[in-house]
């Protein structure tokens, strides 16, 4: 029997329907060029529910599996809106995949090992740091300064530090018309560019063992993943998890990797309700010095504020509402991370000193 994936995505896209029978992403594919959007995000658990086998690609070929579903999705925008194609760049056009941990493939930020590289996870954790954004040339084109031809040449990079990306390639060796060995002049104008972002997430503090530190991990952010977060929030990111070389400190060593994900989707968990920055810091601050000098006495008189000991040996400090919703609870914690006082509110990162 023919099967083909590319066209199984292509139907799912069509006509996978919500428990109400509504379309859910056809109208999402719709609306794309009217929204100047080059990325659709998809549910892993409704494609897994249409199809049981994109799990299984998406398993044993996860870069294969990435390129089948956003070459279907340019396949259907360019019957649906054939001029926004060509417009825009199609190697732009992609799908960010979340909610793909349900599948099985959720590792904490504490246990990722080798086992996992090159494969497609779901991690989750609280944003620590989001660094400037960067412009990366991903394709030059260059100008052969003899025959003057306009050469492409793809860039290879790695991602060797926080913060840093090493170019590999550079400019072509030599030119491939008159293949003389010459200096090349770039052409930013024709040559092609993303945004990238590099980003630090740790463990929420539910997740850490007692009299441990939080466990971290480097994140890269691109293209319209940019943006939709900041220091504090926590969320899930689905992505390849790739190697970070260190560089030995003798030559004699054998070589020592670290990792970082590289996100192809990301979804931000609300947890609790909001309230004013300047409260929370004002109780942080004092629930702390009220756990490290074992005095309760300064927390007296602040209603709705309950005191709690988390089963780690961490204390937390818990807001119950009695006007709004009885039954609704917003928790923080606070614990000392080295010289740095954090105040945890409901997975989200506020610093207090």
């Amino acid at each position: 029997m023919y099967y083909d994936e590319q066209e199984r995505f292509e139907e799912f896209l069509k006509i996978y329907k919500d428990k109400q029978g509504r379309p859910i992403y056809w109208n999402r594919v719709q609306q794309m060029s009217i929204n100047d959007e080059k990325s659709l995000t998809v549910d892993f658990s409704d494609l897994a529910q249409f199809e049981i086998v994109f799990t299984i690609i998406a398993k044993d070929d996860p870069r294969g599996f990435l390129r089948i579903a956003n070459n279907a999705l340019v396949s259907v925008l360019k019957v649906e809106d054939p001029d926004y194609v060509a417009s825009i760049d199609i190697s732009d056009i992609e799908v960010h995949f979340i909610n793909f941990g349900n599948m099985g493939r959720y590792v904490p930020i504490r246990l990722i090992r080798s086992e996992h590289i090159e494969n497609l996870i779901e991690i989750t954790g609280i944003i620590e740091s989001l660094d400037n954004v960067k412009i990366v040339m991903t394709v030059g084109i260059f100008l052969c300064r003899i025959c003057h031809t306009e050469v492409p040449y793809e860039q290879e990079r790695i991602f060797e530090r926080p913060g840093q990306h090493l170019v590999l390639s550079g400019e072509p060796p030599l030119c491939p018309i008159c293949m003389k060995k010459t200096p090349f002049r770039l052409i930013p104008e024709k040559s092609k560019f993303i945004d990238r972002q590099d980003v630090r997430i740790q463990e929420s503090p539910d997740q850490i063992p007692p009299d441990d530190d939080p466990a971290s991990i480097d994140l890269i952010l691109e293209g319209d993943l940019i943006g939709l977060l900041k220091p504090g929030d926590y969320a899930s990111f689905t992505g390849i998890l790739k190697l970070s070389p260190d560089i030995p400190a003798k030559s004699d060593r054998m070589p020592s990797f670290g990792q970082y994900l590289q996100v192809n989707g990301l979804k931000k968990i609300l947890r609790g309700k909001e309230l004013k920055p300047e409260e929370l810091k004002r109780v942080g601050q004092l629930f702390y010095e009220s756990t490290v000098n074992n005095d309760m006495s300064k927390l007296e008189g602040f209603d709705g504020w309950i005191l709690r000991k988390f089963q780690y040996g961490r204390y937390s400090f818990e807001w119950v509402s009695v006007l709004d919703k009885p039954k609704e609870h917003h928790q923080i914690w606070v614990y000392r991370d080295r010289t740095r006082i954090a105040l945890i509110r409901d997975g989200e990162y506020i610093s207090i000193t």
